[in-house]
């Protein structure tokens, strides 16, 4: 018996359809594999559109560093364990920042690619002697000399300025110019509730730490700076008393953390302490939009301390940074949108130390993780604040 023409016709629709189910999973199976080979040579960017880096604008902690300050009963306590003295940047902090400055230069290496020129590249610093010295061993790595700037053969260094404003008249990078407004919030948060618990359940803390150090232990802040000294005298393989062992990293790790967070406690003392830098990088950014010579690249660079970097941090929302170490870095990038887009957006990158290659995207709280220039200071216009309305608000 011959087949009829439907089971024929039937036997035919489910060939094609076998075919077409071939064809249509070998097609995806190829656009998933170039999405994945896309991805892996050119990162997010592959998926959202290739965007172009307009503005960089980073933040970063000096190298390594002698101690500030020492106690009673340290045994390292003479200034011939410290070449330098006090608080100066030591070798290891030098090549810390050159390498930093390096790979810094990979990354912005289109923005930065041929001679210095002061309309491309600003550099600032901390009043710091050890700031003002990262700077200079970041920049040997970040902007050597091309070719024509070469003024002594063989010499791989040119001199570039690093603008620094006196530690009284600072309301940029350090902040420390008086701010009665602020230091009305910094007592009321020392007293705070939440800063008081912490005192209380480390009574025994203090009370350990002051026995064997020979002076007074009493606030998160004294722990803090306490903390920072042993840290370098482990970093520099120095033997620790047998005492430290019962405190140090931890507990004194986490208060030294609490300490650092005081100075944004509140939304005015954020306004205070990272305002003037917020407003800088928006202005920075909308010149550079607005620049006759449109998509000028530039960089804005600031080398500064670990709580300017936290400070800066908290403001943003990230209330569980940790402490920064040597060498961590914010990026502020603005980025042209891919093709057929006009929207300018800006990424957030953060390095916690000066080792890191691989910067961490972050997702800034209320924006996408690629947020578009408008949305991304809107979301900070609460704290956001010029410099006289600062002089303003302060005084107030």
């Amino acid at each position: 018996m011959s087949p009829s023409p439907f089971s024929v016709t039937n036997n035919l629709i489910r060939q094609k359809s076998h075919r077409m189910k071939c064809i249509t999973v070998g097609a995806l199976g190829f656009v998933i594999l170039s999405i994945l080979l896309a991805y892996v040579a050119f990162g997010d960017d592959a998926i959202n559109g290739q965007t172009t880096v307009k503005v960089a604008y980073v933040i970063f902690r000096h190298g390594d560093r002698n101690p500030t300050e020492t106690y009673p009963t340290d045994p390292y306590k003479d200034l011939k364990y410290w070449p330098g003295g006090w608080g100066a940047l030591t070798n290891k902090g030098k090549l810390q920042m050159y390498n930093l400055g390096k790979f810094l230069r990979s990354r912005y290496k289109d923005l930065v690619s041929g001679a210095y020129s002061p309309d491309r590249l600003l550099v600032r610093s901390s009043y710091n002697d050890r700031c003002l010295m990262s700077a200079g061993a970041f920049l040997a790595g970040f902007q050597p000399p091309s070719e024509s700037e070469v003024w002594l053969p063989g010499f791989n260094w040119q001199p570039i300025p690093v603008h620094s404003t006196p530690r009284s008249q600072d309301k940029l990078i350090v902040v420390k110019k008086a701010c009665p407004q602020y230091d009305k919030e910094l007592q009321n948060a020392y007293h705070s509730e939440e800063i008081l618990k912490v005192d209380s359940d480390h009574a025994e803390v203090y009370k350990y730490l002051s026995a064997h150090t020979g002076q007074n232990i009493s606030t998160v802040l004294d722990v803090e700076f306490l903390f920072n000294t042993l840290e370098i005298e482990e970093l520099r393989k120095l033997q620790l008393p047998e005492w430290v062992k019962q405190v140090y990293p931890e507990p004194m790790k986490k208060i030294a953390t609490i300490s650092l967070g005081v100075f944004t406690k509140t939304l005015l003392m954020k306004r205070f302490m990272a305002g003037p830098l917020i407003n800088d990088i928006k202005t920075k950014m909308i010149d550079n939009k607005n620049n006759a010579l449109k998509w000028q690249p530039q960089v804005f660079l600031i080398s500064a301390h670990d709580v300017n970097v936290i400070n800066i941090m908290r403001a943003l929302g990230f209330d569980d940074a940790p402490k920064p170490e040597i060498g961590a870095s914010l990026l502020f990038e603005l980025h042209a949108g891919p093709s057929g887009d006009a929207t300018d957006y800006v990424k957030l990158f953060y390095m916690n130390s000066s080792s890191t290659t691989d910067p961490v995207l972050l997702t800034l709280p209320g924006c996408n993780a690629m947020c578009s220039f408008n949305d991304f200071f809107s979301v900070l216009s609460q704290i956001t604040i010029t410099a006289d309305e600062w002089e303003s608000e302060c005084n107030s």
